[in-house]
C-alpha cells in the first residue's frame, strides 16, 4: 500500500463512519473532521520490532492530539508499512467539528493487514454503543463524555443487582 491509497481509504472510511453513525445516533455531524490516534495497548511487548516500539512511543506522546488527515498519514505510514488493523469510530461530534478516533494495532506490515473485505483496508468501522442503550433506539454519540450519566447508570445497575453482588461477596474465598 502506498500513501495515496492509504489517504484515499482513510477519507472514504471516515465518510462511511459518519454516515453509519448518523443511522445509529441523533447527533449532528460536521463534514469538518479531524482525527485522534490511539494505539490499542500502550505497553511495550516482546512481539513488537524496533520500528514498532519507536512508533508506539511517538503515539503515546500525542494521545488525544487533534490531527489533520495529512498528519495522520505521516503517522500511519511508518517505515513504508501501515498498522495491521485500524478501528474507526466517532470520538466526539458537534455541529462544527467531528473528531474521528483511529484505534490502531501496534504492529505494522507492508501488505499483510486485515479488513481487506471492507474495501478500505486496513480500516474497519467500530461504533461503540452506550451500556444503557435499549434495543435499536438512537443514542448520543458523545455518551462517553457524559460522566454523570455513566456513573448514574453504574449505580443503578449495582442497586438493581445488589442481592447478586452480596451473594458473590459472601461466597468469595
Amino acid at each position: 500500500m502506498d500513501t495515496l491509497t492509504l489517504k484515499y481509504n482513510l477519507q472514504e472510511i471516515s465518510k462511511a463512519t459518519i454516515q453509519f453513525a448518523k443511522e445509529l445516533t441523533w447527533n449532528d455531524f460536521s463534514d469538518n473532521f479531524c482525527f485522534v490516534i490511539m494505539p490499542n495497548v500502550l505497553d511495550d511487548s516482546d512481539h513488537l520490532d524496533n520500528d514498532e516500539r519507536i512508533n508506539l512511543e511517538q503515539r503515546k506522546e500525542e494521545l488525544n492530539k487533534l490531527l489533520t488527515i495529512g498528519e495522520v498519514i505521516d503517522r500511519l505510514w511508518f517505515s513504508e508499512k501501515v498498522p495491521v488493523w485500524i478501528n474507526v469510530s466517532i470520538y466526539k461530534a458537534t455541529k462544527r467539528k467531528t473528531i474521528i478516533e483511529l484505534m490502531t494495532s501496534r504492529r505494522f506490515r507492508k501488505d499483510d493487514y486485515m479488513h481487506k473485505n471492507t474495501g478500505f483496508p486496513p480500516f474497519h468501522i467500530a461504533i461503540p454503543t452506550p451500556p444503557y442503550q435499549k434495543g435499536n433506539e438512537k443514542f448520543d454519540i458523545n455518551w462517553k463524555h457524559n460522566k454523570f450519566k455513566l456513573k448514574f447508570h453504574a449505580w443503578l445497575w449495582r442497586f438493581r443487582n445488589r442481592k447478586m453482588i452480596r451473594k458473590k461477596i459472601k461466597n468469595a474465598p
